[in-house]
């Protein structure tokens, strides 16, 4: 199943957070990253007034479930420091599960594809950078249509430097 996994981080050291998630949901089992954004510098969306974030977005080939990444997800935020008090409140770690295949998940802790995707250039600008043509199975539109009609004014800004290489996690 191919899956794509928007990642995040405003608290700490942003870009080590991040490459360590990356390494460490690679090395998933029966797991493989097939694909990875830039980094992006983000403006927070909602809640307190609060540092920018950094996100990205990782494709992924799985045959784990929807259910187990969710927990596996939540076990990743919880070693990066993670407590959850506010709705919007800043994180040293928040991963969402965007999309798992064409699939529509409507459960009461887990919705796919990500209910709020559409709204967020945060996350659909660096899934554009690697899925455009991916289609949305609710809206039925593609990733790129999505963003062009996204009307959200926050500022998204993708890092120069490149940081594509992740840390050897053991």
């Amino acid at each position: 199943m191919i899956a794509f996994v928007g990642i995040g981080a405003n608290l700490g050291n942003r870009l080590d957070t991040l490459q360590r998630t990356i390494a460490r949901i690679s090395r998933f089992p029966q797991t493989k990253l097939s694909g990875q954004s830039s980094y992006y510098e983000t403006e927070p969306v909602g809640g307190v007034r609060q540092p920018d974030y950094l996100n990205a977005v990782l494709r992924i080939e799985t045959s784990l479930s929807a259910r187990i990444l969710l927990t596996r997800f939540l076990q990743l935020e919880k070693m990066a420091g993670r407590i959850r008090t506010l709705l919007n409140a800043p994180r040293t770690l928040d991963i969402d599960l965007l999309f798992f295949g064409k699939q529509i998940i409507n459960e009461e802790d887990l919705l796919i594809p990500h209910p709020r995707l559409h709204l967020r250039k945060f996350a659909l600008i660096p899934l554009a950078e690697i899925a455009p043509e991916w289609k949305h199975p609710v809206f039925k539109k593609t990733v790129q249509e999505l963003l062009k009609m996204n009307t959200s004014p926050e500022s998204v800004q993708k890092l120069k430097h490149d940081f594509s290489e992740t840390l050897e996690i053991k």
